[in-house]
């Protein structure tokens, strides 16, 4: 039996290890061990580096420690992809790796590898209503970041125009075309988002 066998035994005794704290220690214990073997898919020791690797990176995400949850998460799901099994959409683990590096890179505002994520998971897991939300969310938070600018900056000028001297006509001029035009991009920004919306969730 081998060194990375017998770790990998002795983590998921009695069902494994249920607190992240316990187990990224565990791992960083390890560390040289479980990231110096050899990584091949055809390695009798493969299946269990995978196993302990994914749970590191989903350990890392949990207790909060989400840049360094990322770096692990790209690895596990590179493993699964270099990995023997043919149909990774059945394996519950993969998908929740995935989600969880969706979820994280969002948090990060990493928004385009976030929607590369939630749009993976909507398409494949297509009666999950969360994925759904979470991938409009990442598609469209920048969207509504323009949406509240063009509404406040309508707002400033109706209220400065407002505010302005009636005899200074350029100037109300200036500030009502100013309103229009925002109000007017603000309208176009909300038909995108309702598009966006609409694509998504068909």
């Amino acid at each position: 039996m081998t060194d990375l066998k017998i770790l990998h035994d002795r983590i998921y005794s009695n069902d494994g290890i249920k607190d992240p704290k316990q187990f990224i220690d565990i791992y960083e214990e390890s560390k040289s061990l479980i990231e110096s073997a050899v990584h091949p898919a055809a390695n009798p020791d493969y299946d269990a580096v995978m196993r302990i690797t994914s749970d590191y990176a989903l350990s890392l995400s949990h207790y909060g420690s989400s840049r360094k949850s990322i770096l692990y998460l790209d690895k596990a799901i590179q493993m699964f992809k270099n990995s023997s099994w043919k149909d990774l959409t059945k394996l519950s683990m993969y998908e929740m790796l995935v989600w969880t590096r969706g979820f994280e890179n969002y948090n990060q505002k990493e928004y385009s590898l976030a929607t590369q994520d939630f749009q993976y998971l909507a398409d494949t897991y297509r009666d999950n209503d969360k994925y759904k939300k979470w991938l409009l969310a990442s598609r469209t938070v920048k969207v509504k970041k323009y949406l509240n600018f063009f509404w406040y900056g309508a707002f400033t000028c109706l209220v400065l125009g407002a505010m302005v001297n009636k005899e200074d006509i350029k100037l109300r001029g200036y500030l009502l075309i100013g309103t229009i035009a925002l109000i007017g991009l603000a309208i176009a920004t909300e038909i995108i988002k309702i598009f966006i919306k609409s694509k998504i969730e068909k």
